[in-house]
């Protein structure tokens, strides 16, 4: 027997000498110890060699084999039956592991547990957690401390791997350890199992065809959500919204248990998204479908919304593409149409004037306009404005204008100039007080 053999079988003859450990936690001891074999089959391994050792020796030790035997192992039980020292279900010779309770022994029916669970929902690949008692981790790293043991594994992580192991065998699913449709966590100590289900992610673009509907449920001021008599007991400050004519009709088709709606920015309320619309991400929350005809459900999105909403190109897509789609909103281009109206009159030199100081990507240093203060923090944010064209004027007070400016820029802002908050405006630019009355976003690039 070589050096380190012989050093891992005297570390299993310690370990066994002061504790009671069955074959899998023997073998996780181990583990980290080359490749290709089970914790349990590593356990086998050092238990059969040893056996073998003791009977073909002139004096096998019956207080080797009995220790061996109490791992529950049957060679070992079976060796001391042969050598007639006990009989293999002498129930004393069979204690429960003091690190698992013999928790392995149940891996097939947390298995099938699982499946019963999940049967009637739609998924391809999977994954094993685990909860204990912390007093069982506590136990087998106070073990790992006692004998500086550094090859061993978790045993959430070896009994996750058996689980997972048979419940392959009895679905043909796929293991997935990044990013499962469904994650079983098996509660070891009320031997109950929880399901968490990956959301599914739907992209697509909305248009927003009429003004005064928000893009996410705004809740009422006045209650917050709960209802009164200023919304009519709806708890909502709008009759509806972007989200409201969407996502139900997703959730309901892939039998989810709500969702979350992702724009990639967000119009004002009284504004229109017009063009071929605003990127957006419906995260549908444990879905317990993961197909769907998502032309038939454009369809329906339209039917139902119809002069309201339209949603175009929808699309399954990773959590990934949602988060990207968030994170880029602010570098994305929006084009906006605007309805201007002006104090004084304007002249046509002085509007050619505005459009060519702004074509140069000019800087906008703006400040959290007024209008939304009371929600978010005063912040002075450095905005970029593409271009600005004159489309139409209309009289000698108003115009229509298209602005190309880079995501997150105000637009009503920097129409008016907000007292000073942003600069330049085309108020300071015009030397008279400018507001927009009409918006529309009629492009967003990513």
């Amino acid at each position: 027997m070589d050096s380190t053999a012989q050093t891992n079988q005297e570390l299993m003859l310690a370990l066994l000498k002061k504790h009671t450990l069955c074959t899998h936690c023997l073998g996780r001891q181990f583990a980290l110890i080359g490749s290709g074999a089970s914790n349990y089959e590593r356990g086998s391994a050092l238990i059969m060699s040893r056996i073998m050792d003791e009977i073909v020796s002139d004096n096998p030790r019956t207080e080797v084999l009995t220790l061996l035997a109490k791992t529950g192992h049957p060679f070992a039980l079976g060796s001391l039956t042969r050598l007639g020292v006990s009989d293999s279900e002498d129930k004393e010779l069979q204690p429960a592991c003091e690190i698992c309770n013999n928790i392995f022994d149940k891996a097939k029916q947390f298995a099938e547990k699982a499946l019963q669970a999940s049967k009637e929902i739609e998924f391809e690949t999977f994954l094993f957690g685990s909860s204990f008692p912390p007093n069982w981790l506590v136990r087998e790293e106070e073990i790992w401390a006692e004998y500086a043991i550094k090859h061993a594994e978790s045993i959430k992580g070896h009994l996750n791997r058996e689980i997972g192991k048979i419940f392959y065998e009895l679905t043909g699913k796929a293991h997935s350890r990044d990013n499962p449709d469904i994650l079983f966590v098996v509660d070891v100590d009320s031997e109950r199992i929880e399901i968490k289900i990956r959301s599914v992610y739907i992209l697509g673009r909305y248009r927003k065809l009429i003004r005064d509907i928000p893009q996410t449920k705004w809740p009422c001021s006045n209650c917050e959500g709960v209802g009164c008599k200023e919304c009519s007991y709806t708890g909502k400050r709008y009759a509806t919204s972007v989200e409201e004519l969407i996502s139900p009709i997703l959730v309901q088709a892939f039998d989810g248990r709500g969702s979350k709606f992702h724009g990639a920015g967000r119009e004002d309320v009284d504004a229109r998204m017009l063009g071929t619309g605003r990127p957006f991400v419906v995260e549908v929350l444990s879905p317990r479908k993961r197909t769907a005809d998502l032309r038939d459900l454009e369809r329906q999105i339209n039917e139902a919304a119809s002069g309201k909403v339209e949603v175009l190109n929808l699309e399954l897509v990773d959590k990934a593409t949602m988060q990207s789609l968030k994170e880029n909103s602010a570098k994305a281009v929006k084009v906006y149409r605007a309805k201007i109206k002006c104090e004084s009159p304007i002249t046509k030199e002085m509007l050619e004037k505005l459009a060519e100081s702004f074509s140069d990507q000019k800087l906008i240093k703006q400040r959290t306009p007024n209008r939304v203060m009371h929600r978010r923090a005063d912040l002075l944010r450095h905005k970029v404005v593409y271009s600005v064209r004159i489309d139409e004027v209309i009289s000698e007070t108003e115009f229509i204008a298209t602005i190309e400016g880079q995501g997150g820029l105000y637009i009503k802002e920097l129409i008016s100039g907000d007292e000073g908050r942003t600069e330049p405006s085309f108020s300071s630019m015009l030397g008279i007080k400018c507001q927009c009355v009409e918006l529309d976003v009629i492009e967003v690039r990513n």
